[in-house]
C-alpha cells in the first residue's frame, strides 16, 4: 500500500489522472466556504468533503453558490519583525502592489493575480524578508463569527484542511480577537 501510494504520488502509475475541482458550501452562521482540491478519485473526495460539511453543521452547495463572493488575488507575506511597515509599503508600491496590511507581526501585501511574481521579486530585490507568495481567494465581504458558531467554524476549516486531496480552504468569516481568546481558553 505504501509503495503504491509513493508510485501514485510520483506519477509512476500509468493512466492515473489528477483533476482539480472546487466545492462550494455554507457552514454555521451562513459562512461561505470554497474548497479547492486535487484528486484522482472525484467520488471519494466529494464524499469526504460532504462528510466534513455535515459533521460541523454545514452543507455542500451547488457550483456557483459561493464563488461569486471571492476574488483570486496574489498575496505576499513578509516577516514584520525583520522589516518595518513603512519600508514594506514603499517597496510594495514601487513593485505594483494593491494593498499592504500589518497584523500581529506579519505584513501582507495584496496584488492582482498576474502581478504576484513581479511584486514578490520586487520585494526580494528591495531586501525584504518574503516568507511566502501565493494565489489566494479573498472574500468581498466578511461575516462576523458569532460565539455559538465560531468553534464549529474553526473545526470545520481544520478538518477540511486535513483531508488529503484538499489544497486550499477559503471562507468569508472573521472572529473578533476577544472571542478568539475565549475559544483558545476552551481548547
Amino acid at each position: 500500500t505504501i509503495e503504491r501510494a509513493i508510485k501514485k504520488g510520483t506519477g509512476e502509475i500509468e493512466g492515473m489522472v489528477l483533476e482539480e475541482i472546487s466545492y462550494e458550501g455554507y457552514g454555521p452562521g451562513g459562512v461561505a466556504f470554497l474548497v479547492e482540491c486535487t484528486t484522482d478519485n472525484k467520488n471519494r473526495t466529494t464524499a469526504e468533503v460532504r462528510h466534513v460539511f455535515t459533521k460541523f453543521n454545514g452543507n455542500l452547495g451547488s457550483n456557483g453558490c459561493v464563488s461569486y463572493l471571492v476574488n483570486r488575488r496574489g498575496q505576499v507575506v513578509l516577516d514584520g519583525e525583520r522589516c518595518d511597515l513603512e519600508s514594506a509599503m514603499d517597496a510594495a508600491i514601487e513593485a505594483g502592489a494593491e494593498d499592504v496590511e500589518e497584523d500581529g507581526g506579519i505584513i501582507t501585501v495584496t496584488t492582482e493575480m498576474g502581478d504576484l511574481m513581479a511584486v514578490a521579486d520586487g520585494l526580494r530585490e528591495a531586501g525584504l524578508p518574503v516568507e511566502s507568495a501565493e494565489l489566494v481567494q479573498v472574500p468581498d465581504t466578511l461575516v462576523q463569527g458569532e460565539e455559538e458558531d465560531a468553534l464549529s467554524l474553526l473545526k470545520l476549516i481544520t478538518h477540511m484542511d486535513d483531508l488529503d486531496d484538499v489544497s486550499q480552504v477559503s471562507a468569508n468569516f472573521d472572529i473578533a480577537d476577544d472571542l478568539m481568546a475565549k475559544i483558545e481558553e476552551k481548547l
